[in-house]
């Protein structure tokens, strides 16, 4: 099992290789990077990528990340919603 935050592409090099996947990729699902909007969370699917259904079902899941040294009390709920929300409607 890999847990796949490093970038999303990697995803389907793991399922390839007949691995099973969490997906957390920070260039989507990383909520303390500013470009990933909520419309950016929310277009992410971890199997687009993914050319056969056998790969598609070694996706297990995935996570979003918000890192605490980039929030506090004044940003947390703007830096964590909608864009949590926007994953948990995938």
């Amino acid at each position: 099992l890999f847990q796949v935050w490093t970038d999303s592409s990697v995803v389907s090099k793991i399922t390839a290789a007949n691995y099973k996947v969490i997906a957390s990729p920070s260039n989507y699902w990383y909520l303390n990077i500013a470009t990933n909007t909520w419309q950016v969370v929310y277009s992410y699917d971890p199997t687009m990528d993914l050319t056969s259904s056998a790969q598609k079902d070694l996706v297990i899941g995935g996570e979003v990340a918000l890192w605490g040294e980039f929030v506090d009390d004044q940003n947390i709920i703007s830096s964590l919603y909608p864009r949590a929300c926007a994953a948990g409607e995938r």
